[in-house]
């Protein structure tokens, strides 16, 4: 899994890939309804066309790296967030000298992910650049979908198939 051969310098992948990762970061960052909805369509048609341009394993490959790692990332933010507004530290904790608040590690996750999907490039990040754009799908579907989660281990592998109640 580690040494998959994916297309990662590919020119036409490479250019596929950044174009939805660009558009995943403009449709996280866009507030207005209907601006979301366009950015949105954008993004799932993008991601549509770069299904088309892998082969089948290889698309098993980036499907099955966005479900395990990408929204591994997302979770972490999502309990990052959580912790941040229903736990507080012990003092003793809080004392250590390597003390970082939850709110200030959900907040570093989220401007690194936000980062990525506009500046990562695939060549250079590998597989790692997954992880950006899994995390940035959860985060999307949690506006699209909020309910996504409860069919993470049922239709498990194709993080696609949780957009589907919003077509």
């Amino acid at each position: 899994m580690l040494n998959y051969a994916f297309p990662y310098d590919s020119p036409e992948v490479k250019q596929q890939f950044s174009v939805l990762s660009r558009l995943l970061g403009e449709a996280l960052q866009t507030k207005n309804k209907s601006i979301f909805s366009t950015k949105l369509a954008a993004y799932l048609e993008t991601r549509q066309q770069l299904q088309k341009m892998l082969s089948p394993d290889d698309y098993k490959y980036l499907s099955f790296q966005l479900w395990k790692e990408g929204l591994a990332r997302y979770t972490e933010y999502r309990i990052a967030k959580l912790a941040a507004a229903k736990y507080k530290p012990s003092k003793e904790f809080h004392a250590l000298k390597d003390f970082t608040s939850f709110e200030t590690v959900a907040h570093q996750i989220m401007g690194t992910t936000i980062k990525e999907l506009s500046t990562l490039r695939l060549e250079d990040y590998k597989r790692v650049a997954f992880y950006s754009l899994g995390a940035g799908e959860g985060l999307l579907l949690d506006r699209v979908n909020p309910k996504w989660q409860s069919r993470y281990f049922v239709d498990k592998f194709y993080v696609e198939k949780y957009f589907s109640i919003v077509r």
